[in-house]
């Protein structure tokens, strides 16, 4: 049985948990784009009035006030689902592994220590554990969070969106040939 077969008999019947879990860090990736579309809309009505008005900041107030609120909102519905699901998937990794490990032939467990077995099992608990949260908090936040902050800055100034896409692509461009 591979890996992949194995934790996702164990994770499918917990999917929709999982799909509430990955909808923070969607909806996590437009707080710092729309926080700074925010300063920046306020910068601009303060800078273009001469006088100071409520009304001059409340649509930027608004803007910053829904994305903290969808923030937090999305983050504790994740925290949630993460608190209803979690400890289920590891005790069922745990279970389903010392399962498949006691059904071996005696002649298996004198080829190999019991110690070793049951170190490589937590192992693969532990390391479902940290890839999901590197998948969960740092590929998918931080990528769209780039994506978003590019297509923001095409709908504040286009002529920097290019140069920044053009830098980041000559960056890429030498990073390639250092590492490769």
């Amino acid at each position: 049985m591979q890996i992949k077969n194995f934790l996702y008999n164990i994770i499918y019947p917990y999917r929709f948990w999982y799909l509430l879990m990955l909808q923070a860090p969607v909806l996590a990736s437009f707080f710092i784009p729309l926080n700074n579309y925010a300063l920046k809309l306020l910068i601009d009505n303060i800078s273009n009035y001469d006088y100071f008005d409520f009304s001059v900041v409340l649509y930027p107030f608004a803007i910053f006030c829904f994305a903290c609120l969808a923030n937090e909102v999305s983050w504790r519905i994740a925290n949630f689902a993460d608190y209803k699901s979690q400890p289920k998937v590891e005790a069922t990794i745990l279970k389903q592994a010392f399962d498949l490990v006691i059904n071996k032939q005696f002649l298996y467990f004198q080829n190999h220590l019991s110690g070793k077995i049951a170190s490589k099992i937590v192992g693969i608990q532990t390391n479902f554990v940290q890839i999901q949260d590197l998948f969960h908090f740092q590929i998918i936040c931080l990528v769209l969070q780039i994506i978003i902050s590019l297509i923001m800055l095409f709908f504040v100034h286009i002529k920097l969106a290019v140069l920044v896409l053009y830098q980041s692509q000559l960056i890429m461009r030498y990073l390639g040939k250092i590492f490769l």
